[in-house]
């Protein structure tokens, strides 16, 4: 796969890992406020 240089509008492969790593916790954060036990 040909690299192509990340833009203001592009996401990279570490900011995507980034986005589900927030995403995750956030959504363990809401599911310990409603005392759901994953």
């Amino acid at each position: 796969m040909p690299q192509r240089p990340a833009g203001p509008r592009g996401f990279t492969l570490i900011e995507m890992l980034v986005a589900l790593v927030v995403l995750a916790v956030g959504m363990l954060g809401v599911a310990s406020l409603f005392g759901i036990s994953l």
